[in-house]
């Protein structure tokens, strides 16, 4: 079984067919690269390719195309090297500025956050705390809920008195004097 050769060892076969004295057309090429062991309908769309990366110069002349290769010229090669490198360049300066200008959107984003939540937590830490004086708001709650659960009693005391005396369903005597579904002792 032969082994397969890939795409990029096939143009340099093809490249290994020029030389800076000769000048082929596409069936002069078929023919030698099938020799080569390229089969004839792929030579035209490795041509191509070689072409458009200036490793081959094509020109039309009537109606058949001319391929060669020329030694590589340093100069072409060199201006289109920098013009490359100068739009990677340019490239990198945008975003350069883009990353800049989000971390300095974010940083402000965020700053903005804690400022916000510093001043709140400064002014919870400047609410004056009585020990002193929550102890007696607590004792003042206790006081007050042992006079209504007292209250409390004396509702139900008053509403089992009418219920029995007068012969009143407690639901009928709840909703007359407006005794809510709630209403009960407190904890």
């Amino acid at each position: 079984m032969a082994k397969q050769t890939t795409k990029e060892q096939k143009k340099e076969i093809i490249l290994s067919l020029f030389n800076p004295t000769t000048v082929y057309n596409l069936k002069e090429l078929e023919k030698l690269s099938s020799k080569l062991g390229i089969r004839s309908n792929l030579v035209k769309d490795l041509v191509t390719e070689l072409t458009n990366d200036n490793l081959i110069t094509s020109d039309k002349i009537g109606i058949s195309t001319y391929y060669w290769r020329i030694p590589p010229n340093n100069s072409t090669e060199y201006k289109r090297l920098t013009s490359q490198l100068h739009v990677k360049e340019l490239e990198k300066q945008r975003l350069t500025q883009q990353e800049q200008q989000l971390k300095a959107e974010r940083c402000d984003a965020s700053r903005a956050d804690m400022i916000d939540e510093y001043a709140a937590l400064s002014k919870i830490g400047d609410v004056p705390f009585c020990l002193e004086h929550y102890r007696s708001l607590c004792d003042g709650v206790d006081v007050m809920r042992d006079d209504v659960n007292r209250i409390t009693e004396d509702v139900f005391v008053l509403r089992r008195f009418v219920c029995d005396t007068y012969g009143m369903l407690v639901g009928d005597f709840d909703r007359n004097f407006g005794v809510g579904d709630d209403f009960e002792l407190l904890d």
